[in-house]
């Protein structure tokens, strides 16, 4: 067993005296069409060695909550002020920029991808420096973006994310959209107001479909429609022999995701509210309620829908592991690999065996959130994890398809 690999690379900015960049009138990097000397752009330089910690958090924590941005955490060696923008001796002067791109790989597996928002320069005495490097994912372009008024069409969701993605007061590079399934709710039209945050909207979208909106590590969007899911990894998690070991655990059993009555309203001008309701539970423990307001669904029959799938997912009480925390450095390269290929949305399984004794406890669950901690001593891998229970039924699926587990879906 050792610890995983990790590469840490950040695409400063060609100048004339850092990388392969174009010199006006140089006889060698001042020619025309080469493929050499380029124009500007990032040229990636690997900074692992003067990396003492990492961390990255993607995901989001509870089922219920929006995905937020990526961000990752860079702590650099910085004594002899190489990630000091503004030290002109340096070997990146004039390419430490803002939006530099960052990328992080872990064994032979990317882990994050982004672009720097912040780089903070400490000096600690006259011999010790460091540099703290800040970074988010592509989701920051769209939260500082804009939406012009518009009054789309009625369409499917992951049509509409499409539309606004090609917006040309967006300006969402091409190259950062991923894979946007069709999604099954149909949206309104609605009138969209003039500078609404495309992030914000996105998510909206998101949330009429009960779909699932992120960043992949590979730096692209991925938009889920609710009936589309992956089928279970090999990942199987476990505290005794035969899985990949996990050092801490966390499970729920609370109000924390509890809610015995469901309201939802579209954002018509004078909307209707839908609502469903277990009376059974409401009795056995008081009223928990959930109101969803504003939704871009086209008809009231869909947001009883939505309302009725809601109480059937959250209506009553139940075990949730909610976490698990790997230590990479004591697992095989092949457990190791098998983890850092996970990706939001991944079904795995974990297995709990009760300190005080009992059956020992498994559950199939869902990625919603992955982090890493790395530091010069040990490399820590979070997952947050929610339910599949109440998900939407599929029939002929191994896992959403068993009867008793899932919603019909709609």
């Amino acid at each position: 067993m050792a610890r995983p690999s990790i590469t840490v690379e950040i695409g400063f900015m060609t100048t004339p005296t850092f990388g392969d960049g174009f010199v006006l009138d140089s006889t060698t990097q001042g020619r025309l069409n080469s493929s050499t000397y380029l124009l500007g752009g990032p040229e990636w330089t690997d900074v692992t060695n003067y990396t003492s910690e990492c961390t990255i958090e993607r995901g989001r924590s509870r089922q219920l909550d929006q995905f937020d941005a990526g961000t990752c955490s860079l702590v650099l060696r910085n004594e002899s002020r190489r990630f000091d923008p503004t030290n002109a001796s340096g070997p990146y002067y004039g390419g430490i920029a803002i939006r530099n791109p960052v990328r992080i790989t872990v064994n032979s597996s990317l882990a994050f991808y982004g672009f720097v928002e912040d780089y903070g320069v400490e000096f600690s005495g006259p011999r010790v420096s460091q540099a703290t490097v800040s970074a988010s994912d592509a989701f920051s372009l769209l939260a500082q973006s804009q939406i012009a008024a518009r009054t789309p069409n009625a369409e499917k969701s992951g049509s509409r994310i499409r539309w606004v993605l090609s917006r040309s007061e967006v300006r969402f590079p091409a190259e950062y959209t991923g894979v946007v399934n069709t999604g099954s709710a149909t949206l309104g039209n609605f009138a969209i107001s003039e500078g609404t945050n495309t992030l914000d909207y996105l998510q909206s979208i998101a949330d009429a479909e009960r779909g699932r909106l992120y960043m992949q590590k590979d730096g692209t969007l991925r938009f889920r429609g609710r009936t589309n899911v992956p089928s279970l990894t090999a990942a199987s998690f476990t505290d005794t022999a035969g899985g990949i070991p996990y050092q801490d655990i966390s499970y729920e059993y609370g109000s924390e995701q509890f809610y015995n009555y469901v309201s939802v309203a579209n954002a018509a001008a004078s909307p209707t509210a839908q609502t469903a309701e277990d009376s059974a539970s409401i009795m056995a423990y008081g009223m928990r309620g959930l109101n969803k307001t504003g939704m871009l669904l086209s008809s009231n029959a869909q947001c009883l829908s939505m309302a009725t799938a809601l109480l059937g997912q959250y209506g009553q009480p139940e075990f949730r592991v909610s976490a698990i925390t790997v230590n990479l450095d004591r697992l095989t390269s092949t457990q190791q690999n098998t983890i850092l290929g996970l990706e939001i949305s991944d079904l795995i399984t974990v297995q709990l065996t009760p300190p005080g004794g009992g059956s020992a406890i498994l559950k199939v669950a869902r990625i919603e959130g992955i982090s890493h901690a790395r530091s010069v001593n040990t490399h820590d891998l979070a997952l947050q994890l929610s339910t599949i229970n109440g998900s939407p039924l599929v029939l002929g699926d191994a896992t959403f398809g068993l009867a008793g587990t899932g919603t019909l879906a709609y």
